[in-house]
């Protein structure tokens, strides 16, 4: 298994992760973030947009700056088939 060395900020951050959801190890952590990442990956790819907010009226884009790169698709595969 690969290890990674985490600055001390990065460290206090996943411990304060761990801490607030309950996640026994800050590996957890690291593999939550990972699926959540993935999954925002994968969103984009297939055209959609992501949006936060408390409801529909006050929600705003998720603008991450590292998924500018993510390839989305052209606007005539934009619209997608019924599964």
């Amino acid at each position: 298994m690969a290890k990674f060395n985490f600055m001390v900020d990065d460290d206090k951050a996943l411990e304060e992760l761990a801490r607030i959801t309950g996640r026994a190890k800050k590996a957890d952590v690291v593999r939550d973030s990972l699926s959540v990442y993935q999954f925002l990956v994968k969103r984009i790819q297939e055209g959609d947009r992501i949006y936060l907010g408390h409801d529909k009226e006050h929600a705003s884009e998720l603008l991450v700056t590292t998924l500018e790169k993510v390839p989305r698709p052209t606007s005539a595969s934009a619209t997608k088939s019924p599964a």
